[in-house]
């Protein structure tokens, strides 16, 4: 009965296509959230701390239900700290009638903004459908510090790779010079997910990726922690073999504006401690200055 209700809804969501519009400005050295206009089915909660805001995601539901649009339009100003978070989860259940949900976000980051986007990992049940895009406008001495993350279905229920197709977009544009532009697309039903070249027993994945200039100050350091996290999670003495790896990962320095950690695990536990780890090398007083992964 709740989905049946829920995909009414939808409905009004598909025709209004309304978009969120979220602010947040510098007021006498604090980051401050100035605008919330917020559509349903999001959700949004802003708690701040000392300097900086962190804003927590959430939505009606728990999650995206087919059909369901959330657009989002985000600007951090100029010399704000803001960490975007989740309050659990986001799932994406079935596809009934063959209908994808979907999500875009376009951001935007003023001189000096530093913004980290740490959501809990997106779980992608049995036949659904979701597609993701989001587009970061960076400017001077701007940092972003991104998480994108997904589990391939209820693992611990045995249900994996079960969905339809999944794809997520990731662009970071610098006075309209694209400075990351990362895609990622996959059917399970036309490919085998189980392949080596694909996911071969693992049925996890994330990135985190840093974006600014490594002349500053807070990249190195950010760059400096996803060095130790690298070696922390995916340096082994014995010899690696694949079938038998718990989590597969690398870090890689692009070039002077983007370092990226990619990696895969068995099962969602791995991962989790790894960006519990991450949450908590944040808490610095140079970097957000407290523990923005409370539900991670």
């Amino acid at each position: 009965m709740t989905t049946t209700k829920r995909m009414s809804h939808t409905n009004t969501y598909l025709a209004q296509e309304v978009t969120s519009q979220i602010s947040v400005k510098s007021i006498q050295g604090k980051s401050t959230l100035t605008e919330a206009k917020i559509s349903r089915p999001l959700k949004i909660f802003s708690l701040q701390n000392d300097t900086a805001l962190q804003i927590v995601f959430s939505n009606y539901g728990g999650g995206f239900v087919e059909g369901d649009h959330i657009k989002i339009d985000l600007s951090c100003n100029e010399e704000t700290t803001t960490a975007i978070t989740s309050q659990a989860h986001t799932r994406v259940y079935r596809s009934e009638r063959g209908m994808p949900s979907r999500q875009e976000i376009h951001a935007k980051l003023g001189k000096g903004a530093f913004a980290t986007f740490l959501c809990d990992p997106l779980v992608l049940h049995a036949n659904s459908i979701f597609e993701q895009r989001q587009v970061w406008e960076v400017a001077d001495d701007s940092i972003l510090l991104f998480t994108d993350w997904f589990e391939a279905g209820r693992l611990l229920n045995g249900e994996r790779f079960a969905f339809e197709a999944y794809h997520s977009e990731f662009k970071v544009v610098y006075k309209d010079i694209p400075w990351v532009w990362d895609k990622f697309h996959i059917q399970p039903p036309l490919v085998d997910p189980n392949s080596p070249g694909i996911f071969l027993h693992h049925g996890c994945y994330a990135n985190i990726f840093l974006i600014g200039r490594d002349r500053l100050p807070r990249v190195q350091q950010l760059e400096a922690i996803m060095r130790q996290l690298s070696e922390q999670y995916f340096k082994t003495t014995a010899t690696l073999v694949a079938t038998e790896a718990e989590i597969i990962g690398s870090f890689a320095k692009i070039n002077d504006r983007v370092s990226l950690i990619r990696c895969s695990a068995k099962n969602n536990e791995i991962l989790q401690n790894l960006m519990k780890d991450l949450a908590k090398a944040l808490e610095h007083k140079d970097l957000l200055g407290f523990y923005p992964g409370h539900n991670i």
